[in-house]
């Protein structure tokens, strides 16, 4: 321990092979977040038991199942006939519109293995509001006349966004000819790539295909040629008969004018993913050029060097009037105040991300009719005064951040029983926070850090009683609220996922319960540093998850948390607090009454997790700790709500063409930051309440589907 003193036919699918990485910006280097994520256990498998055989249809099939929180459904021996060498192409459709929840699908080559979210050679991308897809392309004719056959295993996976059970509907098909871009698009695309290109660190995974398509041209004896453009850009997206309807190219760091007048050349484009580049200009003129795609649907420019204010009836009015149902232009420095037209009667938008600009003024009171908005993210502006009451209103609200703003007035009681996570951070916010977010039926995560608030729900403040508790609540961040008093809030001891609770530079006093068995139960960081509390530490601590679970990690950044430094108590402490049979724990004491010193040093603790010799204060330690936790908090919390990167499959196997073959580098390269974390998701959310907005292409009437029933496999026995 560490101690311290301070039948319906399928749609057809793109010729590509597609992974995708989620994001969490978070202040955090990327090698904690990786670290933090991989103690997380493993997915349950549902299914029948181990005699059930091996899947192989012979044309296709069709799958529906029903999984919770955590569940896998895994489909096995997934192959083409034989002698055949088509893409496979999965689709995955998440049914019903008034759970919240959704469905991810992975799929990696192999029998005798179990793809998941951090290990899979393909993850399923989105296609519409509520369906996802992954395809896998054919084998290089090379592979395939030596006979090759590769077998897949697939997963169908519940994240948990929902608390309900989640429905799903599994299509299988094969497309024997692939999806290539027309010619036309084809010359938009060299357009592109010879305006926005020109850098050495642009564009890095369209210049891999390109030296690819060189190899295979030298490779036929035709004549080498170094400025051969890869132009079909299915690759970077997908493509319906010949034409683009979905584009990504986020991450490329292409550096030009913002190129409205090419995209829009690309008539059916749906979605068009284009954040962290270097576009410039003007956010009307290209709101005014992308308006001219008639099916739009998805559109990210955040991260880029756009600018201009945003105006009530602008260009950007025009654009959310139509099909746009995704808009995230975040960190772009833009100005001026936040149109209503995008949440008025006539628009279409139920995802929101207009993060770290500079918008002022009030949020307007014009979400009446806004019943399908489900995201809203505008942290990091320069908005005032109160939250107006049609936004408390909205009946299928899941994420709200406001974070970082000068907002005032009091909490609102907000309507939706979807509202997973609340982030009113560092305003002006004053008054109780309301009794509605006490239990709230889906809240995971409320943060109202650096407010003015004074009272706590009266659901924690009560005694817990014997009745279980099934809010689902895991993240309070409540501190530095200067007028915040009251005791503590024993009212928190029985709920059950409770991860993180945060109440230093408060106004909290009285004496700290004595938590009895069962309470606590994950309770991982507590934090009531700077507050009023008196009295012992009671030996029932020794209880809680913070020393009983497991460490997230070896090193003390991970270490579960227990910290009242700058209170008022005194000994005796319990002799838990001095048992060097748990190590991992860091323990902060600093600043109370009578307590004896236990600094490492004095102290008969010498584990590896002492922060004796660190050179790091114990606030510098707590302070590190805090964010360690957070990063696995945020991931468990924000789900498939995460910002999310699509690139290409670099294929661990031989079997896939050189087309498929490349993806760009997981993070950005040292001078090009991840400045904000943005809380929004954007494309495997809930179906949107309503029509969606989505209509499937239609495919070939000769495409095989058949009949076949898929049916979900158990996980083998043994390894690999």
């Amino acid at each position: 321990m560490s101690i311290s003193s301070s039948p319906p036919k399928a749609p057809p699918m793109p010729a590509q092979a597609t992974e995708r990485t989620r994001l969490l910006r978070l202040m955090l280097p990327l090698s904690l977040l990786l670290l933090l994520a991989a103690p997380a256990p493993a997915a349950a498998a549902k299914g029948p038991d181990s005699s059930q055989p091996d899947l192989n249809p012979d044309q296709g099939g069709l799958a529906t199942g029903t999984l919770v929180a955590g569940e896998n459904d895994i489909f096995r021996d997934i192959r083409p006939p034989a002698g055949t060498n088509p893409a496979i192409q999965l689709t995955l459709t998440t049914l019903g519109s008034d759970t919240g929840g959704d469905v991810d699908l992975y799929c990696s080559k192999g029998r005798n293995i179990e793809p998941g979210p951090d290990d899979a050679d393909f993850e399923s991308t989105n296609l519409g509001t509520n369906r996802d897809y992954i395809s896998i392309p054919p084998l290089d004719a090379v592979d395939f006349d030596k006979g090759d056959q590769p077998v897949y295993v697939c997963v169908v996976h519940n994240p948990g966004v929902s608390l309900t059970p989640v429905s799903y509907q599994l299509r299988l098909g094969w497309e024997y000819n692939q999806t290539t871009l027309n010619d036309q698009e084809r010359q938009v695309a060299q357009q592109l790539f010879d305006r926005c290109c020109g850098r050495e660190v642009s564009c890095q995974d369209w210049k891999l295909a390109n030296e690819d398509l060189q190899k295979d041209t030298k490779s036929t004896g035709q004549q080498a040629n170094s400025s051969l453009v890869d132009t079909d850009l299915c690759q970077f997206g997908a493509c319906e008969d010949g034409s683009l309807v979905q584009l990504d190219l986020e991450g490329f760091f292409m550096s030009c004018p913002f190129p409205g007048d090419l995209f829009a050349q690309f008539t059916k484009l749906q979605t068009l993913l284009a954040g962290w580049n270097s576009f410039t200009g003007d956010i009307d003129d290209a709101a005014r050029s992308l308006a001219a795609l008639p099916d739009l649907q998805e559109l990210g420019l955040y991260d880029n060097q756009l600018s201009g204010s945003l105006d009530e009836g602008g260009p950007l009015c025009k654009l959310t009037q139509g099909r746009l149902e995704m808009l995230r232009l975040g960190n772009m420095g833009l100005t001026g105040t936040l149109p209503a037209c995008l949440f008025n009667g006539n628009s279409s938008l139920y995802q929101v991300s207009l993060a770290y600009n500079q918008l002022e003024g009030t949020i307007p009171n014009a979400f009446a009719t806004a019943t399908r908005l489900q995201l809203l993210s505008l942290a990091g502006n320069r908005l005032a005064g109160p939250m107006p009451p049609t936004l408390a209103a909205l009946p299928n609200l899941s994420v709200l951040d406001l974070g970082n703003n000068s907002l005032s007035g009091e909490i609102p009681d907000f309507a939706s029983q979807r509202l997973t996570s609340l982030d009113l951070s560092f305003n002006k916010l004053s008054g109780a926070i309301p009794d509605s977010l006490g239990a709230h039926p889906s809240l995971v995560s409320f943060e109202a850090k650096g407010n003015q608030l004074t009272s706590l729900p009266a659901a924690w403040q009560r005694a817990p009683g014997s009745a279980p508790v099934t809010a689902p609540l895991s993240y309070v961040r409540l501190s530095s609220n200067p007028s915040l008093g009251g005791g503590f809030p024993v009212g928190l001891a029985n709920y059950p996922n409770l991860t993180l609770l945060l109440l230093s530079e408060n106004r909290l006093g009285g004496p700290l319960p004595n938590p009895s068995a069962g309470q606590f139960p994950k309770l991982r960081f507590l934090d009531l540093d700077d507050n009023q509390f008196s009295g012992t530490i009671g030996e029932g601590w020794n209880n809680t998850g913070i020393f009983q679970l497991p460490p997230l990690g070896n090193a003390q950044a991970y270490f579960n948390t227990f910290s009242v430094m700058d209170n008022q108590l005194e000994g005796p402490l319990p002799p838990f607090l001095t048992d060097d049979t748990q190590e991992q724990v860091n323990v902060f004491l600093t600043g109370n009454k009578n307590l004896p010193d236990l600094s490492p040093g004095t102290s008969s603790s010498s584990s590896s997790g002492s922060s004796g010799g660190s050179g790091l204060s114990g606030g510098a330690i707590a302070g590190i700790c805090v964010g360690a936790v957070l990063g696995v908090v945020a991931l468990a919390v924000v789900g498939v709500w995460a910002v999310k990167r699509h690139r290409q499959q670099r294929a661990p196997q031989t079997g896939v063409s050189g087309k498929f073959n490349r993806f760009m580098d997981e993070a950005p390269t040292a001078n090009q930051s991840l400045p904000h974390f943005e809380p929004a998701a954007f494309y495997e959310a809930a179906a949107a309440p309503g029509p969606s907005g989505y209509t499937p292409p239609t495919i070939p009437a000769n495409l095989p589907l058949g009949g076949v029933e898929l049916t979900p496999s158990p996980a083998p026995q043994g390894g690999v």
